[in-house]
């Protein structure tokens, strides 16, 4: 009877024990497949990538763009989509506003007044302030990038020397240096190159640099102040400034057929040709994707038709960007 027992004892061994076995040989199949099919996700995944990648380049590459530099940067992902001749150092023209600007809204209370000065009004170019008038300085800043108003950065300049006591130009080129942006370098608050007209002295350019750093001040100015970067945007405005109204209109001429824009600023003189720095948002409402795309030394009209073409195209392969590998 014990033999019959022990036998019986034996048998559920082997029997658990083949059970076991093949259990384990079945859980180390699955997980070899689970391997491959894990691997085989991941290698679709890379080949999706890498293609949209191509396509990425196909699109931008093929392009008529006429400026010499461009970059166009998605903020969200800190990746460059596009660049030709993003290091290349460029007169920058009134894009040099942007530093001014943002420099001003840094220094000043924002509960400052900004009143005109006769010496900023003869700073070259009209844009209708008033000797005397008094502008609330987020008000002056905002008119002084729709319309790209030199004397609207000189009374900037001027406002910000009082402040802090030291040359406007000077402090320009030191936070340049203090914010990372080791090609920008400024001789005016409002980027107009000097000596264009003076047959005695060589033309100087108000202010230079290249893309790559423009972009970095383009992003800075619209994290740090959205509210004043997106009016920087509108097509028209009215401005009260403490002598009367004033009518703004955009010297960004494509402003509006532009997908969400949030930020704008152009930029033209003789040494620079046509400069243009702005941001839109290439995703949603819910799920934003700021992208800011800078062109210089494009023509007057070229520089708009580059946006627009940027612009497009960017929309057109954010759409088919496939999920993060």
């Amino acid at each position: 009877m014990s033999k019959i027992i022990a036998r019986s004892i034996l048998y559920v061994v082997l029997i658990v024990t083949c059970f076991l076995i093949i259990q384990y040989k079945n859980s180390n199949i699955n997980i070899e497949n689970q391997k491959i099919t894990d691997y085989q996700i991941a290698q679709e995944k890379i080949n999706n990538y890498l293609e949209w990648k191509h396509e990425l380049a196909l699109t931008y590459g093929s392009l008529p763009i006429e400026a010499n530099e461009v970059i166009v940067y998605d903020t969200n992902s800190k990746k460059t989509l596009f660049q030709k001749n993003n290091t290349t150092l460029h007169t920058l023209a009134s894009v040099t506003k942007l530093m001014t600007t943002y420099l001003a809204l840094q220094t000043l209370d924002a509960s400052s007044s900004i009143t005109i000065s006769k010496k900023a009004l003869n700073t070259e170019g009209e844009s209708g302030l008033i000797e005397g008038e008094v502008w609330p300085l987020e008000k002056l800043v905002a008119f002084t990038l729709i319309v790209s108003s030199n004397d609207g950065a000189a009374a900037l300049a001027e406002a910000v020397e009082q402040k802090i006591g030291k040359n406007f130009i000077q402090f320009m080129n030191e936070k340049a240096i203090e914010m990372n942006l080791p090609s920008l370098h400024f001789t005016t608050p409002s980027g107009l190159d000097t000596g264009i007209n003076s047959s005695s002295s060589k033309a100087t350019s108000g202010g230079i640099g290249n893309a790559q750093d423009i972009t970095k001040l383009a992003e800075i100015f619209l994290y740090t102040y959205p509210n004043i970067a997106i009016q920087s945007t509108y097509q028209k405005a009215t401005f009260i400034g403490s002598k009367g109204l004033h009518e703004a209109v955009n010297t960004d001429v494509i402003i509006s057929y532009i997908k969400d824009p949030l930020l704008s600023k152009t930029g033209y003189t003789e040494l620079a040709g046509g400069n243009l720095v702005y941001a839109f948002n290439a995703g949603t409402t819910d799920k934003p994707r700021p992208v800011i795309v800078t062109i210089l030394n494009s023509s007057t009209g070229g520089r708009f038709s580059d946006a627009r073409m940027i612009a497009s195209s960017t929309l057109t392969v954010l759409r088919k960007e496939p999920q993060s590998i």
